[in-house]
């Protein structure tokens, strides 16, 4: 099976637990909001550097994993504006020019640790 028949699957399951979630709950939200797949971090950058393939969380070499990164936010995002909910993008700010995660602003594994840009949507376009 593809990347992309997975992330397709992977994706309608989620937003159609979302929906089924908010139809039966008897609160009424403002925004739903689903937040984008952080950019994946060089294997070489990670403290301490990873093998490729032998563990978790880092499985795939960089460049299969920016893909299948980059293509996971382009079809969350149509989901996102089909659904009519709010894609909480913030990819770019925490990604080089090359798309992958800056090691400056993550925990030196996978995880963003400066919370700046998540704020800052979060201000902009939330409050």
């Amino acid at each position: 099976m593809s990347y992309k028949i997975i992330i397709k699957i992977i994706i309608d399951m989620y937003i159609n637990a979302i929906k089924i979630n908010v139809d039966k709950s008897e609160l009424t939200f403002k925004n739903i909001c689903i937040y984008n797949v952080v950019p994946p971090m060089r294997i070489n950058s990670c403290i301490p550097p990873m093998p490729v393939n032998t563990e978790y969380p880092i499985l795939g070499t960089d460049l299969d994993r920016l893909k299948f990164a980059k293509y996971f936010n382009k079809k969350l995002k149509e989901a996102c504006v089909k659904s009519n909910f709010i894609f909480f993008d913030i990819y770019d700010k925490y990604s080089d020019s090359d798309g992958f995660l800056i090691r400056e602003l993550s925990d030196g594994r996978i995880h963003i640790k400066d919370s700046r840009y998540i704020k800052e949507f979060i201000e902009k376009n939330l409050l």
